[in-house]
């Protein structure tokens, strides 16, 4: 009898784990959630639920398979996870360009940084590219570069977002040491999906 009921509630947990997000892609240019069981589906567009990150930066990125998985840690706001190979961030500051905050200045102080991850100061950091962006209307940068850390490289796409007051960085980093088209187009909604109030 026992083994008829630790069936049924086997069978049960199935549709749970089914259900679960593995991934995301595109299909027709429209974002999809990768499921464990193999399946996909269209992510919606419309009632999206956003989370906090700090004062003025919220995160609408659940719907597309972003999961938080902290409140940050070191300077970062929040961390966010979207598989085993794509991670998001937010750093805000209160600091923008009344305070003098400059573009060159923040590029200047992420390379630097990652110098640090990579093993120290001095090091050259590989830059594949500076692009224009928008943070929810806001005029911006993209930074992309790869740092490594305990023999890992990583593509970093880190975006500078600065008004008057404050400046937000919106990351996206993944394993590897090239950009790609999907990781812009990754990182483009990671973008979409973040608020500033």
């Amino acid at each position: 009898m026992w083994l008829v009921a630790g069936l049924a509630t086997v069978a049960l947990g199935f549709p749970a784990a089914a259900q679960q997000v593995v991934g995301t892609s595109l299909v027709d240019g429209r974002p999809v959630q990768l499921m464990s069981d193999f399946s996909w589906k269209y992510v919606s567009q419309t009632g999206t639920s956003c989370q906090s990150v700090q004062d003025q930066v919220s995160f609408c990125g659940q719907d597309a398979g972003w999961r938080r998985t902290s409140s940050g840690s070191g300077d970062a706001a929040a961390m966010y996870r979207l598989n085993d190979r794509t991670y998001g961030l937010f750093i805000v500051e209160g600091l923008g360009l009344e305070d003098g905050i400059s573009a060159k200045m923040m590029r200047s102080a992420i390379l630097e940084n990652a110098a640090k991850l990579s093993g120290g100061e001095g090091k050259d950091v590989p830059v594949l590219g500076i692009e224009p962006a928008k943070v929810d209307g806001l005029p911006s940068e993209t930074v992309i570069y790869v740092a490594n850390s305990d023999g890992m490289s990583f593509v970093f796409l880190n975006t500078i977002a600065m008004d008057k007051k404050s400046t937000v960085q919106a990351v996206t980093y993944h394993v590897g040491n090239n950009v790609t088209d999907e990781m812009r187009a990754l990182h483009k909604r990671f973008l979409d999906a973040t608020r500033l109030k």
